[in-house]
């Protein structure tokens, strides 16, 4: 794709019972803003899309809305809402006490012990249920965080290894880095210091790290990921076994 950042079909993917993840049903990338005509037909007519799942916020949305594309359903789900969180803090501040590390893991752990957080992603959970053909592609803005746990999420649901989990989130960091850079000397020709620059690319990046603290608070509340995609989200040991049977081979 060569206007859809941070794009990747989950198919193929395997798991821990030796099943694949079906190709062209689950997709994630970042916005879908100013899409290729190119790039709009293959997600129609390749990857037979038939659902979107937006992420953003309201606000992120009125500023750059998504491209509209034929015969797909459009689902807003504000996943951060009302998450209490330092992420609107400027990452430009001089601030050694408030590391962009420490603040993307305070992200993750507050979008796991957040109702609201737990609520959108159970209406993820619906429209993946709902959708018996085609696929569905959710997205935030970098497809990194928002999208990071929703991918953990249905792929834990699949039974994914927790390994391949990771894999797939560290990935990010390959198909981000081209619009990452163009960011960053948009940041340096705007006068930014080495020390802003260096925090807002942590920022637009993904560690192995940020991951496992969401999986460390799951575990602190609900015993494991599992427990919490089950207690915490609302997702019926029944749901999962229809969810599998729906997007595995």
């Amino acid at each position: 794709m060569k206007t859809v950042v941070n794009f990747r079909d989950l198919g193929g993917i395997t798991t821990s019972t030796g099943k694949t993840v079906k190709a062209n049903r689950i997709l994630r990338s970042g916005e879908l803003v100013d899409l290729a005509n190119e790039d709009k037909l293959k997600l129609i007519d390749n990857y037979g899309l038939k659902s979107i799942v937006d992420f953003r916020s309201s606000k992120e949305i009125d500023e750059r809305p998504d491209d509209c594309l034929e015969n797909t359903k459009y689902y807003h789900i504000d996943i951060m809402k009302d998450v209490e969180n330092n992420a609107s803090k400027s990452y430009f501040e001089d601030n050694e006490e408030y590391h962009p590390d420490e603040m993307m893991k305070d992200v993750y752990k507050t979008i796991i012990l957040d109702d609201t957080a737990n609520q959108g992603y159970r209406s993820f959970i619906d429209v993946l249920l709902n959708q018996k053909e085609g696929s569905t592609i959710f997205h935030c803005f970098a497809g990194k965080d928002r999208t990071g746990l929703g991918a953990a999420i249905i792929l834990t649901i699949l039974g994914a290894n927790k390994e391949d989990i990771i894999s797939d989130y560290l990935e990010t960091n390959v198909p981000r880095k081209e619009a990452n850079d163009k960011m960053l000397e948009e940041k340096r020709n705007q006068g930014a210091s080495e020390q802003e620059l260096e925090y807002f690319n942590l920022f637009m990046s993904v560690k192995t790290d940020y991951l496992e603290t969401a999986f460390e608070t799951a575990n602190e509340k609900y015993g494991s990921f599992l427990d919490y995609i089950i207690n915490g989200i609302g997702v019926s040991k029944n749901e999962i076994e229809t969810l599998q049977e729906m997007y595995l081979v």
